[in-house]
């Protein structure tokens, strides 16, 4: 089956080729799904509970792939927003984006796995390609790894429970970490990083750099995903980060552009400022000479 630019919603009653099954879509025993040119499969959008069962089901050798378009899943009852069994895969090519709880992340589950993405029962894969974007969020849900997984692309992780890697996980892309909360025993030779706390105005070890990564890191981060608010400025050679425009309020995210195979990559985590920014704004020169260097008050 191929979605060519169209758009799938399923809310409640979903497409399944088995009976006894309440999945948003179950493909089974040697097919595929195609979903490409800017399509759309939105799952599970119709509210809290909608999905009894797996937001997508995939097994006995089916395959599904995400090209240059969206898929969103949402309100998942049961076990998972992406499930693979038995030799099965599912591909996010160049410019797709998967969404898994990001409309409702914190919807009770009837399992410990929730909006999340599983592998297990034989050879699967999920692979998320350069180019290709992965998000997923919730308050229950985990990222449940038993088989193959591999990111080249960008993968946002927003969840609290400790996640499950018993298996092989490799990153040569990006992951980024809403939470403290990182994905163990993963083989990284892309970069990763966790949330920002800033105690002093400068941060080294900035991120997790894998070995001959490839990415050209922008040297100027923003409070804003329009990158129109900069917050401080980053060295790629020393992996470093000084803080120099201290806002008004109080962010809670940052952002800033990684490059890399062609297509630049929006890369976002949380942010905390501590009260060294507050209190009696005085003179004292730490960093350099720069009147207009936050640092130096």
């Amino acid at each position: 089956f191929i979605n060519d630019g169209g758009t799938i919603s399923i809310d409640e009653t979903g497409l399944f080729n088995n009976t006894g099954q309440a999945e948003g879509m179950h493909i089974k025993t040697n097919a595929s799904f195609t979903n490409q040119n800017n399509g759309q499969i939105l799952i599970g959008q119709g509210g809290a509970g909608s999905i009894e069962d797996d937001g997508i089901r995939i097994e006995e050798e089916a395959t599904m792939i995400n090209d240059n378009s969206i898929i969103r899943i949402d309100n998942i009852r049961g076990r998972a927003g992406i499930r693979l069994e038995e030799s099965s895969s599912f591909t996010n090519k160049a410019g797709g984006q998967l969404y898994i709880g990001q409309l409702n992340p914190d919807i009770n589950s009837t399992n410990s796995i929730f909006n999340s993405i599983r592998t297990n029962d034989g050879n699967n894969q999920f692979i998320n390609e350069s180019c290709g974007e992965v998000y997923i969020y919730g308050e229950i849900g985990i990222l449940n790894n038993d088989d193959s997984f591999s990111n080249a692309g960008y993968l946002f992780v927003d969840q609290d429970d400790a996640h499950e890697n018993n298996a092989t996980l490799t990153n040569t892309g990006i992951i980024s970490y809403a939470q403290d909360n990182p994905i163990p025993s993963v083989s990284n030779t892309g970069f990763f990083l966790e949330p920002f706390s800033f105690e002093d105005c400068e941060i080294t070890n900035t991120l997790s750099l894998g070995n001959s990564n490839g990415f050209t890191i922008a040297d100027t981060w923003y409070t804003d995903a329009n990158l129109t608010q900069p917050i401080g400025s980053y060295l790629q050679s020393s992996n470093t980060f000084t803080l120099t425009n201290l806002p008004e309020s109080s962010p809670t995210a940052i952002y800033f552009n990684a490059s890399k195979d062609g297509c630049a990559i929006l890369v976002e985590t949380s942010l905390t400022i501590s009260d060294f920014v507050s209190g009696q704004v005085v003179w004292t020169g730490q960093e350099n000479n720069n009147w207009h260097n936050s640092c130096n008050w």
